[in-house]
């Protein structure tokens, strides 16, 4: 990916963003319907998919297990090793490292 260019970023296209939060080693979007979606590196489980070990992903992924416990995400904030998220009914959801 060339540096220091604008570079439009077509995995976002389709999901109506409304916010978007950059962490140092994952970001996070949250979309109209108040689904939320990560990227980025997520080791000790900071992207919510499932998974402790290092993945990646480079492109946005809905965090399942907000969506099936039907969570409207209201805001998301990345910590370096942590995720946490504030829903639109007030509960406060977290995962990651707990270290």
């Amino acid at each position: 990916m060339p540096k220091g260019l604008p570079k439009r970023i077509e995995a976002f296209d389709e999901l109506n963003v409304k916010t978007l939060r950059v962490g140092m080693r994952h970001s996070a979007a949250i979309c109209e319907d108040g689904n939320l979606y990560t990227f980025g590196q997520g080791n000790w489980g900071v992207l919510g998919h499932g998974s402790e070990n290092f993945v990646s992903f480079n492109k946005p992924k809905l965090v399942e297990g907000l969506a099936k416990a039907n969570v409207k995400v209201k805001d998301v904030h990345l910590g370096e090793y942590h995720t946490m998220v504030l829903g639109e009914d007030g509960s406060v959801w977290t995962w990651g490292y707990a270290g």
